[in-house]
């Protein structure tokens, strides 16, 4: 039997908790947790379950920790980011590379990157990576790392690429928490990317948002499953090898909480649990209880 915590974030002042057991299929609310204004977007530490990310969207980032299976916001590290002259700073996400953490701001124009320092938990800026006006980045991910001894990227190809590579290129993996495509495992052998469809039409679709699920080797979809969630924003994927088998799936607009158990390999997902009096949010994290 394995369970797992679930925090949800959103555009409020607090983030609420619940209970996922995998044994029972059951999904139990816990705890509302003030916090400061918009925890709109979290994502935990690569290796450490302790520490949570979470930007704000209004030119400050926190560090909070969870204690283990408590969220202690009394322990968050607040980082400011500088404003633009006449413009506001937007953080939209952050992610952990190595060291170093990395925090698209479309509002500033950069991608901040900030750093521990000296005491453990004392976190601060100690650097940028410019972009011209009107072009930040709002999401990004780490794809391969260049030699010192070639620091800059080989010359692009004269041929057009192919859209569908026949050996598909090597490339770090990427974290486990967060990863909208796990590594192959026992399980699940074949990799599949879930992607997550909101603001599909005009008119909602009585069925809900869409999850569509994609073979990553062959770039192509297998499946598109209805949710019956409005406006998806946050997905995530458990944890450990009991976690890999389920996605949790949030609506910002209403429809609340979906948990999927992941089958066929992962080419399908089949709903075993949900609130749909969960409050609207759009973001999670998954920790194992």
């Amino acid at each position: 039997m394995v369970k797992f915590t679930i925090y949800a974030g959103g555009y409020t002042s607090f983030i609420v908790s619940y209970l996922f057991d995998t044994q029972t299929s059951s999904l139990t609310y816990l705890d509302t947790i003030p916090t400061s204004a918009n925890p709109s977007w979290l994502t935990p530490h690569p290796t450490n379950e302790n520490i949570i990310y979470m930007t704000r969207g209004t030119g400050k980032s926190s560090l909070p920790s969870t204690g283990g299976t408590a969220f202690d916001n009394s322990t968050s590290v607040l980082v400011t980011f500088a404003p633009p002259p006449g413009g506001a700073s937007n953080p939209h996400m952050a992610l952990m590379y190595k060291d170093e953490i990395f925090v698209p701001d479309p509002g500033s124009d950069k991608i901040w990157r900030i750093g521990n320092a000296g005491a453990p938990g004392n976190y601060s800026i100690h650097g940028l990576i410019e972009h011209p006006k009107g072009t930040g980045p709002r999401h990004m991910a780490v794809l391969s790392a260049l030699s010192p001894r070639t620091p800059t990227a080989p010359p692009p190809s004269s041929q057009t690429p192919a859209r569908s590579p026949p050996t598909p290129p090597r490339t770090p993996p990427l974290p486990p928490p967060r990863s909208s495509s796990p590594a192959p495992s026992t399980a699940f052998p074949q990799p599949y990317i879930y992607v997550s469809n909101r603001n599909i039409g005009a008119t909602p679709d009585p069925r809900g948002d869409t999850i569509g699920i994609f073979d990553l080797v062959a770039l192509a979809p297998v499946a598109q499953v209805s949710t019956g969630l409005v406006n998806i924003r946050g997905m995530a994927l458990g944890l450990g090898d009991a976690g890999e088998a389920y996605l949790v799936a949030l609506g910002a607009v209403s429809g609340g909480m979906v948990v999927y158990e992941r089958t066929e390999g992962g080419a399908g997902l089949l709903e075993v649990a949900g609130s749909a009096s969960a409050v609207a949010r759009t973001t999670l994290v998954m920790v194992p209880s």
